[in-house]
């Protein structure tokens, strides 16, 4: 049994069972009468209540063998009572340590103050997963040379994938045929650590264009990116749907921001891009400079004279949808999540022979 564990902002405890073999443990983050941030509740203070509740709670999925799979430097103190576990996993995709989304010059004195005591809060508890893990998963090359450096389990680099059996339709998207090409689009998740400044600047200077963002908002103004006539903002859309969104756009966009979080970052898009055979461009991702092809993707500055260049340059790419897909195969989530498997059962045969 695998136990994900977590906190999140609810009032109650959930538990799910997610195939037989994993259970994910949503732990509320409340103690007594207060709502605690997620850098806080691994702080002694607040350390033992948590550890108490967790442990009484699981007790009842603890079986023959039992692995603890951290995904975040969250409830490090787990880790410490060998006894519950056969093994622990620290599976890592994002650079936890870093102090935000934000550039130095954007932060006012206390938020840069937060920001570094939330940091260096992350960093000790990482240190501690990694004092007793038995094997790391690492999503980029940053976070795999980051950790190598800081533990001696064994260490595999597995870049995010993506469910190619989803790809395969043909549909496209009704509200986005109706713009005009060429169109190019950012399909995800709209936070800060994106470069909105880049999109504003490409729509800017090329009128003809249609940039569509496709994606629910978290924390961020775009209004006034929507008053430029070519940019449209289409929302969330359910999953299934993520297929037809991209297979009416003619470029993937992946405009980061030339940030120390992003250096570790390789986005889950990227795949999804290339799988419905879409050329891409991206900035402020390092950990994507590898998969820099003609045809395939360029990864450029974040000066939007120069994002425009790249997707002028890949809008002429017409003939490598092919390639790009055959790229995309090599990254299927069945082939990954079995090689992740069979290396976490090695490691737990070895644990307990």
């Amino acid at each position: 049994m695998v136990l994900w564990i977590y906190p999140d902002a609810i009032s109650e405890w959930k538990s799910e069972n997610k195939n037989g073999l994993i259970r994910e443990i949503t732990v509320p983050t409340q103690c007594g009468p207060v709502r605690l941030r997620n850098r806080l509740i691994d702080r002694p203070v607040f350390k033992s209540y948590f550890k108490r509740e967790i442990e009484s709670k699981i007790r009842q999925f603890l079986g023959e063998k039992t692995v603890l799979w951290y995904y975040s430097p969250q409830f490090s103190f787990l880790c410490e009572n060998r006894d519950l576990w056969d093994a622990i996993i620290y599976d890592c995709s994002d650079n936890h340590t870093t102090t935000g989304w934000k550039y130095r010059h954007e932060k006012g004195i206390l938020e840069s103050y937060r920001d570094r005591i939330s940091a260096l809060f992350s960093l000790l508890n990482e240190k501690k997963i990694l004092d007793h893990t038995d094997i790391v998963f690492a999503s980029s090359e940053y976070l795999y040379d980051k950790l190598k450096a800081h533990t001696t389990a064994p260490i595999h680099l597995e870049e995010t994938g993506v469910d190619l059996d989803k790809f395969n339709a043909k549909e496209t998207y009704d509200q986005i045929e109706e713009f005009n090409r060429p169109r190019l689009g950012f399909v995800g998740k709209l936070k800060k650590k994106i470069d909105y400044q880049v999109l504003d600047g490409i729509a800017k200077s090329n009128p003809s264009w249609n940039v569509i963002l496709v994606g629910p908002r978290y924390g961020v103004d775009i209004d006034h990116l929507l008053e430029t006539s070519n940019v449209t903002w289409i929302g969330a859309v359910e999953p299934h749907e993520v297929p037809k969104v991209m297979n009416s756009l003619d470029v993937g966009l992946m405009p980061y921001r030339e940030i120390e979080y992003n250096e570790a970052v390789f986005p889950l898009k990227f795949h999804e891009y290339l799988a419905s055979g879409l050329p891409v461009v991206g900035c402020g991702l390092p950990s994507t400079d590898q998969w820099t092809q003609n045809g395939v993707y360029i990864h450029t500055s974040a000066q939007s004279s120069d994002f425009s260049n790249a997707c002028d340059e890949a809008l002429s790419w017409e003939t490598n949808k092919n390639i790009r897909k055959e790229i995309a195969a090599q990254a299927d989530w069945s082939s990954k999540l079995d090689r992740i498997y069979h290396r976490v059962l090695d490691t737990i045969h070895f644990d307990t022979s």
